[in-house]
């Protein structure tokens, strides 16, 4: 019970970031109580092991280049930027260290709706135009610190509710599923609406075709409703993706350098990648900046393509490379200031390719694929209707991440992740039963032979 009630308070907390260090508060608990119940559940399933070894690379390729050393493990801007991929994983490191109780899925569809209503009175309050600045000014963002992290949460919940909803015929679930697309679309975060079209393109391979239409209605109705509601700026920014001044300065950004970090905040050199910006972005300062920073991760890459520069390096001046020889090979970037930014490469491919190499972008994709596979088959194996439908629907936020991670650090900010992760790793940790094809019999995750007769057990006591 303590890992499910761990996991809620990760889920709440959140959306709760802009109250105070509640997350890191929760985050830390959690990290605590992940090796106890690591040894009171005896559990360490593969996805455990492969995540505690990328981690570990990760750590390692920090210290080795020099990115990490001790005093970052007790610094707490390095948490907040380069370490928060130790956050990152924690839901999922506490789901699979043990099990949560039969009950699971219906305590998470509540606290999903309750966390569905909590965003829809702010969102009502925004709208109406009280405290807006504290809600995200011009976007809504809620309490949560910033646009991408608001529109993927928002995204995440919404597509488990509408799922459920469809599935379960549950109108309450539906009915705030589609509702929280709204102000999903006014948090304009571009990343997220990237990555929630994939999961409507993988939702329509799970649904009969009349839904599909009423599917693609549905979010055709709100979507509309959220830009009206949005104003002029939220559609602004989505036609500026389009716009033939913004191709133009994409292109003449790429010709530049990458971007470069300097030592200090006040060095004039700081400015450079504003001023660059200005003279051809016409504005477009979010958009167009990425390709800097896409051209440093990859130079970056380009000098050690196969264990990367080191983690924590991209944002940090480079004075040199060890071995030297080994540049283009295998080079791990030297030097004697560490940075703690909160820039990246705004792509969690090239941003992984550059510090940790292919080496470690493979490790990270292999484990996602493993998640989504023991899910995928999990699900399909269930005995019971409710497990099936809730183990699918917390596959849905993860179909974001490919796409999203192509504007972002999907695959390394907490605040991102969290909502997706969580609902995932509930799905992980659930006790079900499974049907086994060669022998005819039901068993359950430890093969055990299950009672048919017990199959709906829990909802007939309901």
């Amino acid at each position: 019970m303590v890992n499910l009630f761990l996991l809620l308070a990760l889920l709440a907390s959140s959306f709760l970031q802009s109250l105070g260090p509640i997350l890191p508060a929760v985050c830390g608990l959690a990290l605590l109580w992940i090796p106890v119940s690591v040894l009171y559940n005896r559990a360490a399933p593969k996805i455990w092991i492969w995540l505690t070894v990328f981690l570990l690379m990760t750590l390692a390729s920090g210290f080795a280049s020099g990115g990490v050393n001790l005093a970052s493990l007790t610094n707490v801007q390095f948490f907040s930027t380069d370490g928060r991929v130790f956050f990152y994983y924690i839901p999922l490191l506490l789901g699979l260290s043990g099990r949560v109780p039969n009950n699971a899925i219906a305590i998470t569809r509540w606290v999903l709706i309750g966390l569905s209503i909590f965003t829809l009175v702010l969102f009502a309050v925004w709208v109406v135009g009280i405290q807006k600045e504290l809600l995200g000014g011009a976007r809504f963002s809620g309490l949560i610190n910033h646009k991408t992290s608001a529109g993927t949460a928002f995204f995440s919940v919404a597509v488990v509710l509408i799922y459920l909803g469809m599935k379960r015929r549950d109108h309450i679930s539906l009915a705030l599923g589609y509702a929280m697309v709204i102000p999903g679309v006014c948090s304009t975060s571009r990343q997220a609406l990237l990555g929630v079209v994939a999961v409507l393109l993988y939702l329509m391979t799970l649904v009969r075709f009349q839904v599909r239409v009423l599917l693609v209605i549905g979010v055709i109705v709100v979507g509309t409703i959220g830009g009206l509601l949005g104003g002029e700026q939220g559609m602004e920014r989505i036609q500026r993706v389009f716009s033939t001044s913004t191709i133009d300065a994409i292109q003449a950004q790429w010709r530049m350098n990458g971007w470069r970090p300097v030592r200090s905040e006040e060095d004039d050199a700081n400015k450079d990648l504003a001023q660059q910006l200005d003279l051809t972005a016409g504005g477009e300062w979010n958009l167009v900046g990425r390709i800097l920073f896409y051209k440093r991760a990859v130079e970056l890459f380009q000098e050690s393509p196969t264990v990367g520069v080191g983690f924590g390096r991209y944002n940090d001046p480079i004075d040199g490379y060890i071995p030297e020889k080994g540049r283009g090979f295998f080079a791990l970037a030297v030097g004697s200031h560490n940075n703690y930014l909160e820039k990246n490469a705004h792509n969690s491919y090239l941003h992984l390719l550059a510090e940790q190499g292919i080496l470690g972008l493979g490790v990270c994709l292999y484990i996602w694929f493993l998640i989504w596979r023991t899910l995928r088959r999990k699900g399909n194996n269930q005995v019971n209707d409710r497990a099936m439908i809730f183990i699918h629907a917390s596959l849905l936020p993860i179909a974001m991440l490919p796409l999203s991670s192509l504007l972002g650090h999907a695959l390394a900010a907490p605040q991102v992740g969290i909502p997706i992760t969580t609902c995932a790793a509930i799905a992980l940790a659930l006790r079900t039963e499974e049907y086994d094809d060669d022998e005819g019999e039901y068993e359950d995750e430890d093969g055990e032979e299950y009672d048919e007769e017990d199959e709906y057990e829990d909802d007939e006591q309901e």
